[in-house]
């Protein structure tokens, strides 16, 4: 489907009971619909968010537009707790990526997946950084998380789940 020049993905669940529009964090637009739901109910829904969506994928190009495609190269600069680390690509380290001297310094023979590299070293400190800081605040807590974990969610932040674990985003 296309609103004036915008593709929009559409997938129909049996789940669902209602029409959900999403911009996703890509500023591509997926909408959501029960498989009862026909193709005019579908477009009926987007026309009647038209102005919602318009509004939200220019936000999201305000957003996004100072972004960085990052090459993994030396002297390319990545951020990591608010400051700038410039890349040092290193022959025959312990780890594939730590940050020492100023640099993060990436072994040479991870840097065909240094993408993933970067998620896993990100991943792996946010996990750490949550630990620390919720034990200062889980007092106040009426439930004790059970597990804490670090990955990609959809379209949140953190969520709690029913079995009492936090997902952070």
């Amino acid at each position: 489907m296309k609103l004036d020049g915008i593709d929009i993905s559409i997938e129909k669940t049996e789940r669902r009971k209602t029409v959900s529009i999403f911009i996703e964090r890509d500023g591509s637009v997926r909408v959501l619909a029960p498989v009862t739901a026909t193709d005019e109910k579908i477009e009926t829904a987007v026309k009647t968010k038209e102005y919602q969506i318009f509004t939200k994928i220019a936000k999201w190009k305000e957003l996004n537009q100072g972004k960085v495609n990052r090459e993994f190269v030396n002297g390319q600069s990545f951020l990591y707790l608010g400051k700038n680390y410039r890349l040092s690509i290193e022959e025959n380290q312990d780890v594939p990526l730590k940050v020492s001297g100023g640099f993060f310094r990436l072994d040479k023979k991870y840097l065909n997946k240094a993408g993933n590299v970067f998620k896993d070293f990100y991943r792996d400190k946010a996990e750490q950084k949550i630990k620390e800081r919720l034990k200062l605040i889980e007092e106040k807590f009426q439930h004790k998380p059970t597990a804490i974990k670090v990955f990609e969610l959809q379209n949140r932040w953190a969520s709690w789940t029913p079995k009492n674990g936090l997902n952070f985003h």
